[in-house]
């Protein structure tokens, strides 16, 4: 992988968006003083191709690396795998309670980019896939970690051949190693296992397995004698009970028949009353016609009665609407002459009438028009009074303002000056403001950028500290481990002289064993190297967690080393404008001293005395032209009072005028009506008139309705008649067809309703008749069939126990010779079963031997650094 550009924003301490450039380098190096970012940039370059930082760790958070204050940030890396260039960029933002994240992963080909990725693990799985490393494989072999350069300088050879092996993951020969010696414990574990299950297999011999195999050869040849003899004990026995149970079946069915035949009486009288019953259905309907006919007869007789009773009364209501009928038409001829001259008498009263209510519309509207006149003289002295009260306001109104302005004078060119100067004395009391704000801020930010220095330079002491603290641990750790591989070469060393004699040939240096030249062994306890071990994981996590607090500290002094610089900044631009608006100020005023304060209260001073000037001068103008205007409104009021006093005496004549001329129609029309109004008069007589019409039609009408009835009644008294003799006529002819039915089928009418029945109880009668015929005939063959299988025979209880108990004889004999071929089978199965299993416990055993040598060569291999030196001597060549 090649590195080609690098783009960070609001990264650590990078606050501001920053570029790198590495296209044009072959070599170079990254250099400045404690926290200035060196490692931030590597950071970067990891945080934009996995979304993790190496020394935060995978579980890290990106709302921990962002710069302090800062909502967002953004990273970019341009870089190049094998002529290909690709470009990867992430993004964070926080939104409210929640983060978001975003990754893009490009290709850039011939000036154009087309995207890969767009998803945070589809873009970490495709780089992967690109660099050909995961994270840990690219933080352990591009990026060394920041601590280990350190003691990969300072550290003595082995110390940095264990760093090179930690980077390169090659402690896995020790694991291998642990675990290598681990399984061929367990190897040996199971051979000592399967020996003990040898042991314990207790295998018998080839003659006992001949033995008891001739034993169940001849069982088995025994076996069908037995099970004939079984089965035919079994067979006898099932006949006796099959004869006995038909003996008891015999006995129980004869009973059952002579029951039976105890109900025929009953059954015989059920067919006679079903013939009857069936001889009465096939006159049924004759019966049923004769029935509707004689029913018809007597509907027919009442139905003659009824119209009959209907047609006189009918006659009678005839009569009795007929003498109504002459007596109002005696009515109407005498009230004929009366009607004409009351009519006459109206025509006159309604001319007087229509005149009367003329006259009331004419006097109503004069005196409305001389109400009206007099509400407008009313209205019209009014507003001439108004008028005059208004003059006399008006004058005094322009005599005050003539006196007002006598008392003030106009603000002229200061005041035009202090105007000038008003919005720029605001802006220039907001800038003092923002000045000493800044100056303020400027102080405090020194403050604490100062703290974050001191407290930046305390954790670099302490993380120093942690590194001393953690290289001692692992010294004390390794010196505890070379002690106690010193101790198992020594232990191993003894062991090898217990089994070797004097001039025996030594297995380890090939060379001749000789007690009196060896040297007396070192005793060397073994060392516990856990609390060693757990010491050095502490001191990791404290040199762990102090590089953390060293990038937050770095990273919070830039913070406000930013932030003093922005300070600053904005000090020195207000204080600019402060004075560019002082100057400003100066020059209107045309004089270089002057004071906030006392600049306002003279102008608040000039602009109220200006403003009651020109108040003044506004009031005494208003009030000149209101004197004007009232004196005009004045002589137009009078005019329109002499106006309105003449309207309202003629309207006065007109009102007592039409009051006479009403008064004398009223009289003649009082002649005529007596009092009461014309219209009431009409109305009585309209309504005499209806009143006497409506009674005429009513009568009228009675009587066509009553003459209307007598009509209709005659015809249904002749229909009625007619409909009862046709009746009659046809009941005889039926009632002597039926004596000739009943005298056939030889019946009465009484014996005929008494033979009648429901169709469901001749169908219940029937059933029960076939049920019994059934039941006869089915106990009458079953008792033949039960009598053909038991012929001559005979048999009883004891007879059957006798066979029951040779069947059982029979059966246990049977049983126990097959218990007996049972137990040799399973003997026989067994005995070949463990033969089996000796076989497999001797492969097994021979296969775990040879595993467990496997595993302890490979342990012992480990251990002599067989495999590590290949990575060392690999890399210094």
């Amino acid at each position: 992988m090649r590195s080609l550009e690098l783009s960070l924003e609001n990264f650590t301490s990078f606050r501001s968006r920053q570029n790198l450039d590495f296209s044009n380098l072959d070599l170079f190096a990254i250099t400045g003083p404690t926290g200035a970012g060196k490692t931030s940039l590597l950071d970067a370059i990891t945080f934009a191709l996995y979304g993790h930082v190496a020394r935060f760790g995978k579980d890290a958070k990106a709302s921990e690396l962002v710069s302090q204050g800062k909502e967002n940030l953004k990273v970019s890396f341009r870089f190049s795998v094998r002529g290909v260039e690709y470009r990867v960029s992430r993004t964070w933002r926080k939104r409210g309670k929640t983060d978001e994240s975003k990754a893009l992963l490009e290709v850039l080909q011939n000036g154009t980019e087309e995207k890969l990725e767009t998803k945070e693990k589809s873009v970490t799985k495709r780089v992967e896939e690109i660099l050909g490393m995961d994270f840990d494989t690219f933080t352990r072999v591009i990026l060394l970690p920041q601590g280990k350069f350190d003691e990969f300088i300072k550290g003595n050879k082995a110390k940095r051949r264990e760093i090179l092996r930690e980077l390169a993951s090659f402690e896995i020969f020790e694991r291998m190693r642990k675990q290598a010696n681990e399984q061929a414990k367990i190897l040996k574990n199971e051979y000592e296992l399967l020996e003990r299950q040898r042991t314990e297999l207790q295998l018998p011999s080839e003659a006992e397995v001949a033995q008891k195999e001739q034993n169940l050869t001849t069982i088995e040849q025994q076996l069908p004698t037995l099970n004939n003899e079984v089965l035919k004990a079994q067979k006898a026995l099932d006949e006796a009970e099959e004869l006995f149970k038909n003996i008891s079946r015999l006995v129980s069915l004869q009973e059952e028949l002579n029951n039976l035949q105890a109900k025929s009486v009953e059954i015989e009288d059920l067919k006679v009353r079903l013939q009857q019953a069936r001889a009465a259905d096939k006159i049924q309907d004759q019966y049923t016609l004769l029935q509707d006919a004689r029913n018809r007869e007597k509907q027919a007789q009442a139905a003659t009665l009824s119209a009959q009773k209907h047609l006189n009364q009918a006659k009678q209501e005839l009569e009795k609407q007929g003498c109504k009928l002459d007596e109002a038409l005696a009515y109407q001829k005498e009230m004929e002459p009366q009607f004409k001259t009351q009519s006459e008498a109206l025509n006159s009263a309604k001319n007087y009438d229509e005149q009367q209510k003329q006259y009331q519309l004419e006097l109503k509207r004069a005196k409305k028009n001389q109400a009206q006149r007099q509400d407008n003289l009313d209205s019209v002295a009014q507003v001439l009074n108004n008028t005059e009260i208004k003059l006399q306001e008006a004058v005094q109104q322009a005599e005050e303002a003539e006196s007002a302005i006598a008392q003030y004078s106009p603000g002229g060119t200061r005041l035009e000056q202090l105007q000038q100067v008003s919005p720029l004395l605001v802006s220039w009391e907001l800038v003092r403001e923002q000045t000493l704000k800044s100056r303020r801020k400027q102080e405090n930010t020194t403050s604490e950028k100062q703290q974050a220095d001191t407290t930046c330079q305390d954790v670099v002491v302490k993380l120093e500290q942690a590194r001393l603290t953690l290289q001692q641990r692992e010294r004390l750790l390794q010196e505890a481990e070379n002690a106690n591989n010193l101790a198992i070469q020594n232990n191993h060393a003894a062991a090898l002289r217990q089994i070797l004699h004097d001039g025996d040939n030594c297995p380890v240096c090939n060379g001749t064993y000789r007690e009196a030249q060896l040297l007396p062994l070192p005793e060397v306890a073994i060392v516990d190297t856990k609390e060693l071990r757990e010491q050095k994981s502490t001191a990791e996590k404290a040199q762990k967690a102090a590089e953390k607090a060293v990038t937050k500290a770095e990273t919070t002094l830039d913070n406000f080393k930013q932030k003093e610089l922005e300070c600053s900044q904005d000090l020195a631009a207000n204080e600019a404008k402060l004075a560019d608006l002082q100057q400003q100020i100066s020059t209107v005023l045309q004089t270089d001293s002057w004071e906030v304060n006392a600049l306002k209260q003279e102008l608040k001073a000039l602009q109220e005395s200006d403003n009651k000037y020109n108040e003044a001068l506004a009031k005494q103008k208003d009030a000149v032209a209101l004197v004007r205007e009232s004196q005009q409104a004045k002589e137009s009021a009078s005019n329109t009072h002499d106006t309105a006093s003449s309207e309202f005496e003629a309207a006065k004549q007109e009102v007592k005028r039409w009051e006479q001329q009403l008064e004398q129609v009223e009289i003649k029309l009082h002649e005529i009506t007596g009092g009461q109004s014309y219209t009431d008069l009409l109305s009585a007589l309209e309504k005499e008139k209806q009143e006497l019409e409506k009674r005429l039609q009513d009568v009228n009408k009675s009587y066509q309705t009553a003459q209307t009835s007598v009509i209709q009644y005659k015809t249904k008294n002749e229909e009625a008649n007619k409909i009862a003799e046709e009746a009659r006529i046809q009941k005889e002819q039926l009632e002597i067809n039926w004596q000739a039915t009943l005298r056939r089928a030889e019946f009465t009418e009484e014996s005929f309703i008494s033979a009648q029945a429901e169709s469901v109880q001749q169908t219940n009668w029937q059933k029960k008749i076939t049920e019994y015929s059934n039941v006869k005939v089915k106990l009458e063959t079953q008792v033949e069939e039960v009598k053909s299988q038991i012929g001559t025979r005979t048999t009883d209880e004891s007879t059957i126990n006798s066979l029951g108990d040779a069947k059982i004889a029979a059966f246990q004999q049977f049983q126990q010779a097959q218990d007996q071929r049972a137990n040799l089978l399973a003997w026989v199965h067994d005995a070949k079963s463990k033969q089996k299993q000796a076989e497999k416990l001797e492969a097994n055993l021979s296969f775990v031997k040879e595993k467990s040598q496997i595993y302890s060569t490979l342990a012992r291999n480990c251990q002599t650094d067989e495999f590590q030196d290949i990575y060392p001597r690999a890399s210094g060549g």
